[in-house]
């Protein structure tokens, strides 16, 4: 949908290095992958998207349900969505017998909401490595500079 093109558009300038959001990928990652149940949620503002959060539950292997946000795209300034966003998901997860529930996301302003809302941070972190002898390629040692999520890999697999 042309709506998350446009949000994506506005929300990437924040960004040096991101993998594109945009309706197509979207589709690709979330709604045709085999065996895979995600759940979408979007804010909106005036009739526009003002960003969106994509999370799914899964039996683990101490037998447990948790919940895993994969995706969680907005602003980075806009708090309120960002904590309606999470307070939304949070409430599905809980509803659907998730005792855990974890958020992998390198973009500082929504770290600090999820431990405003009582998300812990752990260790080990997300392992994320790059190349840096790569010719034209400059600020990739600042992680402030990406946009990383969960479904950036297989871990939300």
């Amino acid at each position: 949908n042309r709506d998350v093109d446009l949000l994506w558009d506005e929300i990437s300038r924040y960004y040096k290095m991101a993998v594109p959001r945009n309706f197509a990928y979207l589709s690709w990652k979330y709604d045709i992958q085999p065996g895979m149940n995600y759940i979408k949620m979007r804010a909106a503002r005036n009739n526009k998207t003002c960003g969106y959060i994509i999370f799914r539950s899964v039996n683990n292997e101490l037998n447990y349900k948790e919940g895993l946000i994969t995706d969680f795209v907005v602003c980075p300034d806009d708090e309120c969505a960002i904590e309606a966003l999470l307070f939304e998901a949070v409430k599905y997860l809980r509803r659907d017998g998730c005792s855990v529930i974890r958020c992998y996301i390198n973009q500082k302003n929504i770290q600090k909401i999820l431990k405003k809302c009582g998300f812990l941070s752990r260790r080990p972190y997300m392992r994320f490595l790059v190349n840096k002898k790569i010719n034209g390629i400059k600020g990739i040692d600042d992680l402030d500079n990406w946009f990383i999520t969960a479904g950036d890999c297989d871990i939300d697999r």
